[in-house]
């Protein structure tokens, strides 16, 4: 064997081991688009949810806000119309009661059954008392 051909045989064991390798790496690269896609099918089946997700989120948040909206509109309502209530049921209703209470204190001082009179009785009451059991103070 010349030198030539141990030349030629290092060559083409070089260019064999070179193929190997290469075919070794496109197998590895190969198997890693493999992955690589069926990674991103789960990254999609996941952004799809999360897509959903944040619809249903924005949908719920369109529906809070407009039970916001909605509550606030009925609180103004509602301090509107206890207002109206205010003026026109409370005020003649106290002023009412005032008159009767007013007649009716007028009509017990008149008659005295009154506080005052109430009060006047059951003094004289107390005084009758002690002056008939012998109550009061001894000097």
């Amino acid at each position: 064997m010349t030198a030539a051909d141990l030349a030629l045989v290092v060559v083409v064991v070089a260019a064999v081991a070179s193929v190997a390798a290469v075919l070794a790496a496109t197998v590895a690269l190969v198997r890693s688009a493999r992955a690589l896609r069926a990674t991103l099918g789960i990254v999609e089946r996941d952004l799809e949810a999360a897509r959903a997700a944040v619809a249903h989120a924005d949908a719920g948040a369109q529906r809070a806000d407009q039970a916001v909206s909605h509550a606030e509109g009925l609180a103004e309502e509602l301090e509107t119309s206890s207002r109206i209530v205010r003026r026109t049921l409370l005020g003649p209703v106290i002023w009412v009661a005032a008159v009767i209470r007013g007649t009716s204190r007028a009509l017990a001082g008149l008659f005295g059954r009154g506080r005052r009179g109430r009060r006047r009785a059951r003094d004289r009451q107390r005084v009758a008392s002690r002056g008939s059991s012998g109550g009061g103070s001894a000097s």
